[in-house]
Protein backbone atom coordinates (compact mmCIF):
# COMPACT_ATOMS: atom_id res chain seq x y z
CA UNK A 1 0.00 0.00 0.00
CA UNK A 2 0.92 3.45 -0.43
CA UNK A 3 1.92 6.43 1.60
CA UNK A 4 -1.59 7.23 3.22
CA UNK A 5 -2.50 10.87 2.45
CA UNK A 6 -3.13 13.19 5.54
CA UNK A 7 -6.62 15.58 5.10
CA UNK A 8 -7.87 17.90 7.25
CA UNK A 9 -10.75 15.29 8.42
CA UNK A 10 -7.68 12.95 8.68
CA UNK A 11 -6.31 15.50 11.28
CA UNK A 12 -9.57 16.32 12.91
CA UNK A 13 -10.29 12.32 13.60
CA UNK A 14 -6.60 11.84 14.76
CA UNK A 15 -6.63 14.16 17.07
CA UNK A 16 -10.26 13.08 18.72
CA UNK A 17 -8.43 9.52 18.68
CA UNK A 18 -5.28 11.00 20.59
CA UNK A 19 -7.51 12.67 23.39
CA UNK A 20 -9.65 9.60 24.08
CA UNK A 21 -9.00 7.83 27.06
CA UNK A 22 -8.86 3.99 27.49
CA UNK A 23 -12.77 4.59 28.86
CA UNK A 24 -13.53 6.28 25.86
CA UNK A 25 -12.35 3.91 23.55
CA UNK A 26 -14.05 1.13 25.35
CA UNK A 27 -17.30 1.61 26.74
CA UNK A 28 -17.63 0.15 30.33
CA UNK A 29 -13.70 -0.07 31.05
CA UNK A 30 -14.15 2.69 33.83
CA UNK A 31 -17.92 3.26 35.52
CA UNK A 32 -16.98 6.69 37.46
CA UNK A 33 -18.73 9.73 37.05
CA UNK A 34 -15.85 11.71 35.07
CA UNK A 35 -15.11 8.89 33.11
CA UNK A 36 -18.68 8.77 32.21
CA UNK A 37 -18.70 12.42 31.28
CA UNK A 38 -15.42 12.46 29.42
CA UNK A 39 -16.90 9.66 27.35
CA UNK A 40 -20.18 11.65 26.17
CA UNK A 41 -17.92 14.86 25.39
CA UNK A 42 -15.82 12.91 23.25
CA UNK A 43 -19.18 11.68 21.02
CA UNK A 44 -20.54 14.65 20.95
CA UNK A 45 -17.17 15.81 19.35
CA UNK A 46 -17.54 13.09 16.96
CA UNK A 47 -21.15 13.79 16.35
CA UNK A 48 -20.87 17.41 15.43
CA UNK A 49 -18.06 16.31 12.72
CA UNK A 50 -20.71 14.71 11.34
CA UNK A 51 -18.83 11.30 11.29
CA UNK A 52 -20.00 7.94 11.16
CA UNK A 53 -18.47 6.19 14.00
CA UNK A 54 -18.46 2.13 14.06
CA UNK A 55 -15.90 -0.41 15.81
CA UNK A 56 -15.57 -3.93 14.94
CA UNK A 57 -13.96 -7.05 16.13
CA UNK A 58 -11.49 -8.67 14.51
CA UNK A 59 -13.96 -11.30 12.94
CA UNK A 60 -15.54 -8.42 11.66
CA UNK A 61 -18.96 -8.17 13.57
CA UNK A 62 -20.03 -4.42 14.68
CA UNK A 63 -19.68 -4.25 18.04
CA UNK A 64 -20.50 -0.56 18.43
CA UNK A 65 -22.26 2.57 15.77
CA UNK A 66 -23.00 6.07 16.62
CA UNK A 67 -26.04 7.88 15.46
CA UNK A 68 -24.35 9.11 12.35
CA UNK A 69 -23.55 5.94 11.50
CA UNK A 70 -27.27 4.60 11.80
CA UNK A 71 -28.19 7.96 9.58
CA UNK A 72 -25.58 7.28 6.67
CA UNK A 73 -26.41 3.68 5.98
CA UNK A 74 -29.87 3.98 6.76
CA UNK A 75 -29.84 0.65 9.55
CA UNK A 76 -31.40 1.27 13.55
CA UNK A 77 -28.58 1.43 15.86
CA UNK A 78 -29.96 -1.85 17.06
CA UNK A 79 -29.60 -3.63 13.27
CA UNK A 80 -26.44 -1.93 12.55
CA UNK A 81 -24.66 -3.48 16.22
CA UNK A 82 -23.92 -6.87 15.56
CA UNK A 83 -23.93 -7.27 12.12
CA UNK A 84 -21.36 -8.00 9.71
CA UNK A 85 -19.03 -5.08 8.38
CA UNK A 86 -18.48 -6.62 4.96
CA UNK A 87 -22.17 -6.21 4.25
CA UNK A 88 -21.42 -2.90 4.37
CA UNK A 89 -17.66 -2.36 2.70
CA UNK A 90 -17.35 -5.50 0.99
CA UNK A 91 -14.89 -8.54 1.89
CA UNK A 92 -11.59 -6.37 1.15
CA UNK A 93 -10.74 -5.94 4.83
CA UNK A 94 -7.86 -5.97 7.08
CA UNK A 95 -8.77 -7.30 10.66
CA UNK A 96 -11.96 -6.27 9.85
CA UNK A 97 -11.87 -2.90 8.59
CA UNK A 98 -11.95 -1.37 5.28
CA UNK A 99 -9.08 -1.04 3.45
CA UNK A 100 -7.75 2.46 3.36
CA UNK A 101 -6.62 3.58 -0.35
CA UNK A 102 -4.88 6.34 0.04
CA UNK A 103 -6.77 9.12 0.37
CA UNK A 104 -9.39 7.65 -2.13
CA UNK A 105 -12.72 7.24 -1.22
CA UNK A 106 -13.98 3.37 -1.03
CA UNK A 107 -17.52 2.42 -1.45
CA UNK A 108 -19.99 1.47 1.00
CA UNK A 109 -23.03 -0.30 1.12
CA UNK A 110 -26.72 1.07 2.55
CA UNK A 111 -29.14 -1.05 3.82
CA UNK A 112 -31.33 -0.25 0.69
CA UNK A 113 -28.43 -1.30 -1.62
CA UNK A 114 -27.55 2.12 -2.94
CA UNK A 115 -23.76 3.00 -2.81
CA UNK A 116 -22.18 6.24 -0.41
CA UNK A 117 -18.61 6.83 -1.75
CA UNK A 118 -16.92 7.50 1.96
CA UNK A 119 -13.38 8.83 3.42
CA UNK A 120 -12.42 5.66 5.50
CA UNK A 121 -10.74 6.19 8.68
CA UNK A 122 -9.11 3.48 10.68
CA UNK A 123 -7.72 3.24 14.25
CA UNK A 124 -7.00 -0.37 15.72
CA UNK A 125 -7.93 -0.19 19.76
CA UNK A 126 -4.99 -1.04 22.20
CA UNK A 127 -5.75 -3.99 23.17
CA UNK A 128 -5.46 -4.96 19.30
CA UNK A 129 -9.28 -6.45 19.96
CA UNK A 130 -10.55 -4.77 16.93
CA UNK A 131 -10.35 -1.26 15.26
CA UNK A 132 -12.72 1.96 14.95
CA UNK A 133 -13.94 3.16 11.73
CA UNK A 134 -14.76 6.61 10.90
CA UNK A 135 -16.30 7.15 8.11
CA UNK A 136 -17.43 10.28 6.43
CA UNK A 137 -19.77 10.73 3.31
CA UNK A 138 -18.46 12.78 0.36
CA UNK A 139 -20.23 11.07 -2.53
CA UNK A 140 -21.42 13.98 -4.14
CA UNK A 141 -17.87 14.95 -4.85
CA UNK A 142 -16.72 11.72 -5.54
CA UNK A 143 -19.38 11.66 -8.24
CA UNK A 144 -18.75 15.43 -9.66
CA UNK A 145 -14.87 14.01 -9.54
CA UNK A 146 -15.91 11.15 -11.61
CA UNK A 147 -17.88 13.36 -14.20
CA UNK A 148 -15.34 16.07 -14.51
CA UNK A 149 -12.74 13.13 -14.90
CA UNK A 150 -14.96 11.87 -17.83
CA UNK A 151 -15.11 15.14 -19.16
CA UNK A 152 -11.32 15.65 -18.83
CA UNK A 153 -10.75 11.91 -20.74
CA UNK A 154 -12.76 13.02 -23.73
CA UNK A 155 -11.61 16.28 -24.41
CA UNK A 156 -8.29 14.88 -24.12
CA UNK A 157 -9.45 11.89 -26.44
CA UNK A 158 -10.66 14.45 -28.98
CA UNK A 159 -7.83 16.58 -28.62
CA UNK A 160 -4.81 14.15 -29.18
CA UNK A 161 -6.59 12.22 -31.65
CA UNK A 162 -8.29 14.75 -33.32
CA UNK A 163 -6.87 15.45 -37.52
CA UNK A 164 -6.93 19.03 -36.85
CA UNK A 165 -3.81 20.68 -35.37
CA UNK A 166 -4.43 22.00 -31.55
CA UNK A 167 -2.50 23.78 -29.45
CA UNK A 168 -3.46 24.65 -26.08
CA UNK A 169 -1.15 27.90 -24.30
CA UNK A 170 -0.88 30.15 -21.34
CA UNK A 171 -1.26 33.88 -20.40
CA UNK A 172 2.56 34.11 -21.48
CA UNK A 173 2.22 32.71 -24.94
CA UNK A 174 4.07 29.71 -23.60
CA UNK A 175 3.08 26.03 -25.13
CA UNK A 176 1.72 23.75 -22.62
CA UNK A 177 0.40 21.18 -25.26
CA UNK A 178 0.27 20.32 -29.10
CA UNK A 179 -1.83 17.18 -30.43
CA UNK A 180 0.19 14.61 -33.04
CA UNK A 181 -1.51 16.62 -35.99
CA UNK A 182 -0.15 19.81 -35.31
CA UNK A 183 2.94 18.15 -34.65
CA UNK A 184 3.01 16.73 -37.50
CA UNK A 185 1.93 19.54 -39.47
CA UNK A 186 4.88 21.50 -38.13
CA UNK A 187 7.87 19.11 -38.24
CA UNK A 188 8.38 19.19 -34.59
CA UNK A 189 8.29 16.63 -31.30
CA UNK A 190 5.85 17.12 -28.86
CA UNK A 191 9.42 17.96 -26.90
CA UNK A 192 10.11 20.85 -29.51
CA UNK A 193 6.68 22.40 -29.76
CA UNK A 194 6.83 23.00 -25.51
CA UNK A 195 10.54 24.59 -26.24
CA UNK A 196 8.74 27.32 -27.86
CA UNK A 197 6.51 30.10 -27.91
CA UNK A 198 3.72 30.38 -29.64
CA UNK A 199 4.95 33.49 -31.69
CA UNK A 200 8.29 31.54 -33.07
CA UNK A 201 5.57 29.68 -35.18
CA UNK A 202 4.38 32.83 -37.17
CA UNK A 203 6.63 35.02 -39.07
CA UNK A 204 7.31 38.82 -37.34
CA UNK A 205 4.58 41.07 -38.71
CA UNK A 206 1.79 38.55 -37.79
CA UNK A 207 3.30 37.42 -34.41
CA UNK A 208 2.46 39.81 -32.07
CA UNK A 209 -1.16 40.33 -33.07
CA UNK A 210 -1.37 36.31 -32.96
CA UNK A 211 0.14 36.55 -29.73
CA UNK A 212 -2.85 39.50 -28.38
CA UNK A 213 -5.57 37.71 -29.75
CA UNK A 214 -3.99 34.23 -27.58
CA UNK A 215 -3.56 36.29 -24.65
CA UNK A 216 -7.06 37.90 -25.02
CA UNK A 217 -8.54 33.67 -25.11
CA UNK A 218 -6.90 33.23 -21.80
CA UNK A 219 -8.13 35.84 -20.00
CA UNK A 220 -11.17 34.75 -21.03
CA UNK A 221 -12.18 38.78 -23.15
CA UNK A 222 -12.48 37.12 -26.67
CA UNK A 223 -14.08 33.92 -27.30
CA UNK A 224 -13.14 33.17 -30.17
CA UNK A 225 -11.45 34.79 -33.51
CA UNK A 226 -9.32 33.49 -36.52
CA UNK A 227 -5.96 34.59 -38.19
CA UNK A 228 -5.39 33.60 -41.43
CA UNK A 229 -1.27 33.45 -41.96
CA UNK A 230 1.48 31.00 -42.47
CA UNK A 231 3.19 29.53 -39.80
CA UNK A 232 6.53 27.67 -40.19
CA UNK A 233 7.97 24.12 -39.98
CA UNK A 234 10.87 22.89 -37.96
CA UNK A 235 13.16 23.17 -40.90
CA UNK A 236 12.38 26.60 -41.51
CA UNK A 237 9.33 25.93 -44.53
CA UNK A 238 6.18 27.62 -44.55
Amino acid sequence: MGRQTTTPLHRQLETIRQQMTDAQRHPGFRTDRAGVADEGRTHQMVDSLGIALLRSDRTGTITYANSNAAKLLGYTLADLVGGDGSDLWGNATVGGAPIRTNGYPIAVRTKDGSTRWCHAFVSELPDASGVDIGLVDVTEGHEHRCEIEASEALFRSAFENGPIGMYITDGNVDGILSNQALQAMLGRTAEQMNAVSFTDLFPEDIAVEAANVARRFVDGTQDAGHITTKAFRSDGSE
